[in-house]
């Protein structure tokens, strides 16, 4: 088989879903300007990628996570070119790496480029049938529906982040803040970013000369911002400031973590229903918990978690206290949800459903029970999980 596109016209989880589903063994080449990364899957599941960015190699990986020295590289590699053996089996044979930890790295790479293809704006790609030659490899072996639901979640949060931060041309300053150096507390990552905010530097400089991938320096970028350590050096304006805080931060915790489950449940039955998978989705949006204010009236599984936090937090301003409105979020996502399992199981049978139901249940973190914050992570995960564990009776 041969596919061969962009980004506009078939996004890359619709990409990665197909070849799962379809058990392909080959290679994908996604591109995007000088940038190329190339995914080897066997039967349907991704074991190895290499990326033409250096940040991508395997040296450069173990560098950034404090594994090898600058000089243990450099040797490395002379060493490897010299032999002609890969910089792995180099580390192994120095006792720098034993086999279980090259296996974890390499596993830990390729998520890594994979995530980042998916914080792409544009893109090409191109999938072919290829018979491969894995003799002497350390090859991967890539949860594919774990993996898109962290690169959804990623998505989502790079989404939120960017809203705050909304481009790489801005140029950030370090406030008066950081002179107090008893209200500090930073890791190495975050000083590094930290000491590359001189008031010159644009985002785009800083992510380069930091040596982190994207999604990491944002976040780190993202915590220095809120924490007021640093600031733009063209402030938004207050009454934007307003509107940002209003629609994204009060709610952003619970409808967040329900739409990463809706998605999650939407890619799976989506293999099986195809085109009515969304009509399901559609169909189950009218739910009594929330009414008279139809808060998913306009929500969208498809769309990017801040677009739906907008929706949904407009169709509920009329729920003056807060309380009341998180209560009301949870019970009508509660219901959105079994209100999908109960058409799903009518078409698929309770068989599929149910196995559905405990893979993505096992794929959720443990929480602790004590929590009584409604609008916590932790309260939010026990609610979904009550709810799969009501469905599965």
């Amino acid at each position: 088989m041969s596919l061969k596109g962009n980004f506009e016209t078939f996004n890359l989880n619709s990409i990665f879903q197909l070849l799962g589903d379809d058990q392909k063994t080959g290679v994908l080449k996604v591109k995007n300007e000088d940038k190329e990364v190339r995914i080897y899957l066997r039967d349907g599941e991704i074991i190895y990628a290499t990326g033409s960015d250096e940040k991508d190699r395997l040296g450069h990986f173990l560098k950034r996570k404090g594994i090898i020295s600058q000089e243990q590289l450099q040797t490395s590699l002379r060493q490897g070119r010299a032999e002609k053996k890969a910089l792995g089996k180099i580390l192994l044979e120095k006792g720098i790496l034993t086999p279980l930890n090259l296996q974890e790295i390499i596993c830990q790479q390729v998520e890594h480029m994979i995530f980042n293809l998916f914080l792409w704006d544009k893109g090409e790609f191109e999938y072919n049938d290829a018979a491969l030659n894995l003799k002497g490899m350390v090859v991967a072996k890539i949860n594919l529906v774990s993996l898109l639901l962290e690169a959804s979640r990623r998505i989502d949060e790079i989404s939120i982040i960017k809203r705050h931060i909304p481009n790489d041309t801005l140029v950030y300053r370090i406030t008066g803040k950081v002179s107090d150096q008893d209200e500090i507390t930073l890791n190495f990552a975050e000083l590094k970013i930290l000491g590359l905010v001189d008031g010159q530097r644009s985002i785009r400089d800083v992510i380069g000369d930091s040596g982190l991938d994207e999604y990491a320096a944002y976040k780190i970028l993202y915590s220095l911002l809120s924490s007021g350590l640093i600031e733009s050096s063209e402030k938004p304006s207050e009454e934007a400031t307003l509107e940002l805080t209003e629609e994204y931060r009060d709610y952003s915790t619970i409808i967040g973590t329900y739409h990463h489950t809706l998605q999650l449940l939407f890619r799976s039955f989506e293999g099986e229903l195809g085109k009515a998978a969304i009509t399901i989705f559609d169909e189950s949006k009218q739910v009594a918990a929330s009414q008279p204010f139809e808060i998913f009236l306009n929500y969208n599984i498809k769309d990017a978690v801040d677009t739906n936090s907008k929706e949904i937090s407009r169709q509920i301003a009329a729920v003056t206290d807060y309380a009341d409105a998180c209560q009301i979020l949870v019970k009508s996502f509660n219901e959105f949800i079994l209100n999908i399992l109960s058409k799903v199981t009518a078409i698929l049978g309770p068989k599929m459903t149910q196995q559905t139901i405990q893979e993505i249940y096992a794929l959720l973190p443990d929480v602790d029970g004590r929590q009584t914050r409604i609008n916590s992570k932790n309260h939010v995960i026990g609610e979904i999980k009550h709810v799969l564990s009501q469905a599965l009776e």
